[in-house]
């Protein structure tokens, strides 16, 4: 017996707010007739009516999702900075040769300036 009780009400409940919900998307429509009566409509007033106010709710759709760089595992960042690290210290060490060259350089001319 209770559960046909609780049957007929949730059947009751559905039918409720089923048509709720298709109050959501659509237009909603406030304007005045002749006679002054304010009628608030989900149908376009009749030509000639003053319209006071008209809502537009267009169904949600949900937003396009962005395609974007796929996630990264620990060892893929650990990589990527074991990377960056080498190419610093591979640039360090360019910069030292040169540093080095234009000091052998100097002591070569200090050199043949001195004979």
């Amino acid at each position: 017996m209770h559960s046909i009780k609780l049957i007929l009400l949730l059947g009751a409940a559905s039918l409720i707010f089923q048509p709720a919900s298709g109050l959501l998307a659509g237009s909603i429509y406030t304007w005045t007739d002749k006679n002054g009566a304010v009628h608030i409509t989900e149908t376009p007033p009749p030509p000639g009516a003053a319209v006071e106010d008209a809502m537009s709710n267009p169904p949600e759709t949900p937003a396009p999702v962005q395609p974007g760089p796929p996630p990264q595992s620990i060892g893929d960042r650990e990589v990527q900075q074991a990377e960056q690290q080498a190419r610093q210290v591979q640039e360090q060490l360019e910069a030292a040769k040169q540093k080095a060259a234009g000091a052998e350089r100097e002591a070569r001319q200090t050199t043949r300036q001195s004979d």
